[in-house]
């Protein structure tokens, strides 16, 4: 029982104090909808597919699991020489892109998708046609790196990139869902904080816990009452 009625006041003090939780909440929501909008640059994501496959031969019809285990060994390796810094060079000279490997390197992430023999390229970007041409360059960039380093030439560029509508980044709502609820923890503190130290009386219950003795009644105050009062103060 105690631990409802503790509950039950915890909801009655954030009654009390809803202005300052709604104000909180409505101040979040603005302030993160004005940075989301105005201030947080739009970024956008374009992707390749690149197909692993350790035969050479493309007589063979059939490939055993050994052949399919090694493939998606092999793109494990591959993922690492698609981040190496000769394919990322190769990439920014092919472009002309004036930037610090580190940098640029940012800007791209390799999936490797689980349990098959393919990966991924994905390039991020405020400029949309930036991140399908730098996707596409590295791709191919990545499949002559291969050639020179394994001497094979097993990899197949399955999807080519396509220059985003949309940007990816940043989730607006996601932000503006995520700071309005911080903003509505943040008001309901703040309404606890100020309903603990608030020791005024306002109510006869209150009046109850201060002295630790129950009320007998209370004389209701009439407004009639209180004019007849008044009035008859200016007779006299």
């Amino acid at each position: 029982m105690g631990e409802i009625y503790g509950l039950r006041e915890y909801f009655e003090m954030a009654w009390k104090q809803k202005k300052i939780i709604i104000a909180a909440t409505m101040i979040a929501i603005l302030i993160s909808a004005v940075f989301s909008f105005f201030v947080l640059e739009p970024e956008y994501e374009a992707g390749t597919s690149i197909l692993v496959n350790r035969i050479e031969n493309e007589t063979e019809r059939y490939l055993d699991f050994d052949d399919v285990v090694l493939n998606q060994k092999l793109v494990n390796t591959y993922g690492r020489i698609a981040m190496s810094d000769a394919v990322l060079e190769k990439t920014m000279n092919d472009l002309n892109i004036v930037m610090d490997a580190e940098e640029f390197a940012k800007m791209i992430s390799i999936n490797i998708v689980e349990n098959t023999e393919i990966m991924e390229i994905h390039v991020l970007s405020a400029n949309p046609t930036e991140a399908a041409r730098v996707a596409n360059t590295m791709a191919a960039a990545f499949v002559d790196e291969v050639k020179r380093i394994m001497g094979m030439e097993n990899i197949k560029i399955i999807d080519r990139a396509e220059t985003p509508q949309s940007p990816s980044k940043p989730d607006k709502k996601v932000i503006i869902i995520v700071n309005g609820f911080i903003g509505m923890m943040v008001g309901l503190y703040a309404a606890f904080i100020k309903e603990y130290f608030d020791d005024t009386i306002k109510t006869p219950e209150d009046i109850e816990k201060e002295i630790g003795v129950p009320i007998i009644g209370v004389i209701p105050a009439y407004e009639g009452a209180k004019h007849r009062a008044k009035g008859r103060g200016n007779r006299l």
